[in-house]
């Protein structure tokens, strides 16, 4: 390394600043300028901490390797394995290093298969535990003798020592623990009785370090699993002062309840919890080891037959508790309207509120990690929103308080997935998705004014409430939003750029669902183009890519193109991430509908039953991913004539669409077009007018007139007056459809067509019936 800039960074899951990939490569990256000053200017030049978030690693990975240019660079990752996405860094190194030859890296993890697998190509070392005796022993005696100081005889610390090196089995951490133990043994009987049972292995030592536990006080046992609890499940290390605010938060309360909050934290943490939980020098609280962490999350620890369960941690149920926990602190009648307008005094407020930022900053962290709430929670959160304390937190200063974009798109997606288990018409479920608005654009705009509008959080605020519009079907609203993320994007990072490409594809989608699909298949084909050129043609984004350009080719009736990339993108997907996976399946169910177009009945309800029932599986039949794999299913039903079995399937579908996204939304018009043409099938002619009427209706409404599913409905409808016999209402209909067809599509489009088809034949029809009278 003599002639390299030699740049370490450790890994520790006991410290939650030492956990992720964006931590390494935002600390490689501040070593690097500590070294070498005078890349400072070309840093700059690439990162904009200002305007950049810290979790983009993909643009930190850039600035490093750009900034490196000339160097020879070698680094060295320390504990790889306590990295929480440590798939994601080991990618990026090997990328890095593979087409930067100015980079080398040196990897240092414990032997796990996910590890090892993408390094089977690489140098690699195995050191065993006979490698680490010399250390193992010197560490032993150095302990003892720091912290066993009350034992005065020579002959016994040598013996400690000995006793705990040859049964250490190479951990570092397993000597600690004993010796914590040992420091609770005072005669020299207690001594040697320890030493002949000594737990074997990390899972015994900490077993036993329970059984201590175990017999203290009951009170004194709910703080210590609180403690377990909370600090393993943060999303951040909270500091002692947030840990015991949080025991005088209580449900249903609407201040603090000091008198619940424990009188000595400290103690407890330092005399009952040390082997396991460790106070830093800045007053966080963090686990000495990942493995006491994941010993306590372990299955044994959550058996109900486990004595020791009370100190177990539930992953969901304490995502639960924290997030409860939070939303009932942010609710308190002192917020109301009271926040400082000036950020200097709001972050007064802050300190003189210790659990106040970490709240009003996680709170959506941990509804999402808690993935099935109670029925409380569920109520508790939808009379937040609609409470005047959710307002307090959208205004002025307090933005900076407010959940991370990520965190707020993931509620807006938790509400609609909650928002299913109502009936249409409860009372709050009708208001979470106008405040959930209310939030994305005050985000936007807070972060326009605070930032700059072409701030990478910027655009990414302007994305979000883009997405949020299209998923609700306010298109235009979309429409305008997309574009001008397009514009941003492409002057923030280049034309090419993958950030610059997604908002294409975002923008390409609100497009397409405007039925505008010349100009989405063009931007399609640009991404698709794109992305090959960044990642490679098997990469994710080019599979989505094609199935994007796909599905655009197939809403233009070119149905051979589209099959043939259908089945590229299926093929893959699975080949990357197996025939259940989300975009595979997503793929699928294109292909299917396209099968159904092209009257290849069987091969449609094949393939349309195998992804719903995955669907069904993997989200619940209550989900609008399996929404849509039902409609579609319904319609080869209906084709393959099992015209009960489709009915049944669709009329259960527009029932869970209708509670989670309400009647306006373009997938409920899709529904009752499908059921419409069932009941027409099966000669019930009344019913299907009236469900093309009711989706005619909606598609004018929120679709416009010119939209090519409005106009399908038109000439459907028109159809169905014809077989009942009402001429002159499906004369009417149908000329309309032709008119717009004819000024949108073309006077010689397919459809077009067809619409002067049905309509000469309706005028032939009232021709003859006239010249009968």
């Amino acid at each position: 390394f003599r002639d390299h800039l030699v740049l370490p960074f450790l890994f520790s899951a006991a410290d939650l600043q030492r956990t992720r990939s964006v931590q390494a490569v935002g600390g490689l990256l501040r070593q690097l300028l500590e070294q070498k000053r005078d890349l400072l200017s070309r840093v700059e030049a690439i990162y904009e901490p200002a305007t950049t978030t810290a979790e983009d690693i993909d643009q930190l990975w850039r600035t490093f390797v750009e900034a490196t240019e000339g160097d020879n660079v070698t680094i060295i990752i320390d504990a790889l394995d306590e990295c929480h996405d440590f798939q994601k860094l080991l990618s990026q190194l090997i990328e890095v290093t593979g087409h930067a030859d100015h980079l080398s890296a040196v990897v240092l993890s414990r032997d796990e298969p996910e590890i090892r697998r993408p390094l089977l190509q690489r140098r690699s070392i195995c050191l065993g535990t006979d490698f680490l005796a010399d250390d193992i022993k010197a560490y032993s005696s150095y302990d003892v003798e720091r912290r066993l100081w009350s034992i005065g005889e020579t002959a016994m610390k040598e013996r400690i020592t000995s006793t705990l090196s040859q049964n250490a089995d190479g951990m570092f951490l397993w000597v600690r623990l004993m010796v914590d133990h040992l420091r609770s043994h005072i005669t020299e009987g207690q001594l040697e009785d320890f030493l002949s049972d000594l737990p074997i292995g990390l899972d015994n030592a900490y077993t036993r370090i329970l059984q201590r536990l175990s017999a203290e006080p009951l009170p004194l046992r709910q703080a210590v699993s609180r403690f377990f609890r909370w600090v393993a499940c943060a999303a951040r290390p909270l500091y002692l002062n947030e840990l015991a605010t949080v025991f005088a938060i209580q449900k249903g309360q609407s201040s603090l309840n000091n008198k619940a909050r424990p009188s000595a934290p400290r103690e407890i943490i330092t005399n009952l919890c040390g082997s396991l939980l460790e106070i830093m020098p800045d007053s966080t609280i963090q686990y000495v080891h990942m493995s006491g962490r994941e010993f306590l999350r372990s299955e044994l620890m959550n058996n109900h037959n486990n004595p020791l369960k009370e100190f177990g941690v539930s992953d969901q149920l304490t995502h639960q508790e924290i997030a409860e926990a939070g939303v009932t602190y942010l609710a308190f009648d002192e917020f109301v309207g009271r926040l400082p307008r000036e950020k200097s005094e709001l972050e007064k407020t802050c300190e003189k509120q210790p659990y106040l930022e970490y709240a009003s900053r996680y709170w959506t962290h941990h509804l999402e990690l808690s993935c099935c709430m109670s029925q409380n929670l569920l109520q508790q959160v939808l009379d937040f929103l609609n409470s005047d304390q959710a307002l307090t937190w959208l205004e002025g200063p307090a933005m900076i308080l407010v959940p991370s974009m990520t965190g707020l798109l993931v509620l807006q997606s938790q509400l609609n997935e909650w928002a299913s288990g109502f009936e249409a018409g409860t009372p709050g479920v009708d208001q979470i998705f106008d405040v959930v608005t209310r939030v994305y654009k005050s985000t936007y705009e807070y972060s326009k004014s605070e930032f700059g509008r072409g701030a990478e959080v910027t655009i990414k605020a302007l994305t979000y409430l883009g997405l949020l519009h299209h998923a609700r079907g306010a298109y235009p609203e979309a429409q305008s939003q997309l574009a001008e993320v397009v514009d941003l994007s492409a002057r923030r990072y280049g034309p090419r750029h993958n950030k610059t490409l997604d908002g294409i594809s975002n923008h390409a989608l609100v497009l397409q669902s405007m039925g505008q699909q010349e100009e989405s298949e063009h931007l399609f084909r640009q991404t698709l183009g794109g992305w090959i050129a960044n990642d490679g043609p098997n990469s994710h984004n080019a599979l989505w890519g094609l199935n994007n350009l796909a599905n655009s080719l197939m809403q233009q009736e070119r149905n051979e193109e589209a099959e043939i990339l259908f089945k590229q993108a299926i093929d893959g997907h699975t080949k990357a991430a197996g025939a259940d996976d989300m975009d595979t399946l997503r793929a699928a169910t294109n292909l299917s509908h396209l099968y159904q177009k092209l009257k290849r009945d069987e091969e449609a309800l094949e393939l349309a039953d195998r992804v719903h029932k995955s669907l069904v599986r993997q989200l619940g039949p209550g989900d609008l991913e399996t929404c849509n794999a039902a409609i579609i299913l319904g319609d080869s039903l209906m084709y393959t004539g099992k015209y009960a079995e489709a009915e049944e399937l669709q009329i259960e579908t527009l029932r869970h669409v209708e509670r989670v996204v309400g009647k306006d939304h373009p997938m409920f018009m899709e529904g009752t077009f499908s059921l419409a043409f069932i009941y027409r099938k099966q000669g019930e002619v009344d019913k299907a007018i009236e469900m093309f009427d009711r989706t005619l209706e909606a598609r004018r409404r929120v679709l416009g007139a010119k939209h090519p599913k409005t106009m399908e409905t038109i000439h459907a409808l028109g159809k169905m007056y014809m077989r009942k016999g009402e001429l002159e209402r499906a004369e009417s209909l149908l000329e309309e459809a032709a008119e717009l067809r004819g000024n949108v599509l073309g006077d010689d489009d397919y459809y077009t067509l067809k619409s002067k088809e049905k309509l000469e034949a309706v005028r032939k029809q009232q021709q003859m019936g006239a010249a009968m009278i």
